[in-house]
C-alpha cells in the first residue's frame, strides 16, 4: 500500500483566454477541493489592464508572453508551492488529486500527469494535471516557447531526464476534466 506524505502543492492556474469568470469558477473549485492550497494566476503578455485588475481581486497574477508553454514558464517562476499542478482557467477539480499524487511521488526529480482519453505518454499528454516540483523546473530551466506543445514537452523531458534522472508518472484516476 502506498503512503500518502504530506507535501507542499499548489495550483498554476493558466488563463490563456484572459477570462476572469472561468478563473474564478476554477479557484472556487480548487478551494473546495483542496482547502488551504495556494495558487496563481498566469496571463498572456496581450491582456488587458482592467481584466488583470479584476483578476487580481482574487489571486496573484503573473505575465507570461503568448504561448502555452511561456505561461507554464510564468507560472514555475513563480510558484507559489514546492509542487506545482497545472490547470487550465474554466476546469472544475472535483476530487484531491493533491492526495493522490502524493501517493506516487518517491522524490522530488518525479513529474506526474494524468492519463486522459488514453494517452499516456508525457508529450502527448494534456498539461491540465500536470505537476512538476520547482526544484528540477531550476535545474532543468524553462520550456522552449515557440513550436508544437508536443515536441516542446518532448525536448524538455529530455532534459529532465537527462538532467535530473526525472521519472515521468502517468496517473491513472487523476484527469482534471473540462
Amino acid at each position: 500500500m502506498f503512503e500518502i506524505k504530506k507535501l507542499d502543492f499548489g495550483f498554476i492556474i493558466l488563463c490563456p483566454n484572459m477570462n476572469p469568470s472561468e478563473l474564478i469558477g476554477t479557484i472556487r473549485s480548487i478551494k473546495n477541493s483542496h482547502p488551504g492550497c495556494p495558487f496563481i494566476a498566469v496571463v498572456p503578455n496581450s491582456v488587458k489592464s482592467e481584466i488583470t485588475k479584476e483578476m487580481k481581486k482574487h489571486c496573484e497574477v503573473y505575465k507570461g508572453k503568448d504561448t502555452i508553454p511561456s505561461l507554464m514558464n510564468a507560472g514555475l517562476k513563480n510558484a507559489p508551492s514546492e509542487w506545482s499542478i497545472f490547470v487550465t482557467s474554466g476546469i472544475w477539480i472535483k476530487h484531491n488529486i493533491a492526495n493522490k499524487y502524493s501517493r506516487f511521488i518517491q522524490d522530488d526529480s518525479d513529474i506526474l500527469f494524468p492519463i486522459f482519453e488514453n494517452i499516456y505518454d508525457f508529450k502527448n499528454g494534456t498539461i491540465n494535471g500536470l505537476c512538476i516540483n520547482k526544484k528540477v523546473f531550476k535545474k532543468v530551466g524553462p520550456f522552449a516557447e515557440i513550436g508544437a506543445i508536443n515536441k516542446i514537452k518532448e525536448e524538455w523531458s529530455l532534459y529532465a531526464y537527462g538532467i535530473c534522472g526525472s521519472k515521468f508518472k502517468a496517473i491513472l484516476g487523476t484527469a482534471i476534466q473540462p
